[in-house]
């Protein structure tokens, strides 16, 4: 989520959520870094029937002033009709306080099927001593054919089921052959943060065999 082991203030921001049908919204958290960026951390989930991109666009507002924008897109690229994704906005030089900000969403049609056949050999958590919540595993390549830049992305919620944390790296090694197996390791970059997790959820991503150029929104 960030590169240190800093702990956020975490800010209790009046916000709007403008979204379309096919997207749902389901949760999200706003952060203040001890650097002085504003961390804004949310899920999605797809509820159409086509394979979508997502792009979400923030402002953050005191009063009618707009006081900073930012935008992203999902850790998951294309997303697959029922998938969750969680999505990170990063503001900077953000001018003065805000009391509240919004959120819009926007999506296109992707004609492309990501590869999933992933599966997980082995999965643990724990607590290191430094008090991160940490989730390591194995998983393996079970498809028919080699993939290459495999990303494990894991989302952290608190005890309402609302999105805490999240973190994404690559596996070891990052391409897996046909069979192969493949380590991973995911970390919540804060203790506070870390002492709020209940539950997680782990995907895994590649973007092999896809071509992302063209999308159009």
């Amino acid at each position: 989520m960030w590169f240190d082991n800093s702990d956020p203030q975490l800010l209790d921001s009046s916000y709007e959520i403008i979204s379309v049908p096919e997207i749902e919204v389901i949760s999200h958290r706003i952060y203040q870094h001890p650097s002085g960026l504003i961390y804004l951390i949310g899920e999605i989930k797809n509820k159409s029937e086509y394979n979508i991109n997502v792009e979400i666009n923030a402002y953050l507002f005191m009063e009618d002033r707009v006081k900073g924008f930012g935008w992203g897109l999902t850790l998951i690229p294309v997303i697959v009709p029922e998938q969750k994704t969680p999505f990170r906005i990063i503001f900077h030089d953000v001018k003065g306080y805000f009391d509240r900000y919004s959120l819009k969403t926007k999506f296109g049609i992707i004609k492309q099927d990501p590869f999933r056949e992933f599966k997980i050999l082995e999965q643990n958590d724990y607590k290191n001593d430094a008090g991160n919540f940490i989730v390591e595993g194995k998983i393996k390549n079970i498809g028919i054919r080699d993939i290459s830049t495999v990303k494990a992305i894991g989302t952290f919620y608190e005890k309402n089921g609302s999105i805490i944390a999240f973190d994404i790296k690559s596996i070891n090694p990052e391409c897996l052959k046909v069979d192969e197996e493949g380590e991973f390791r995911l970390i919540v970059p804060s203790k506070l943060l870390s002492d709020m997790v209940k539950c997680y959820r782990l995907d895994f991503w590649t973007p092999t065999g896809l071509n992302l150029v063209s999308i159009k929104w």
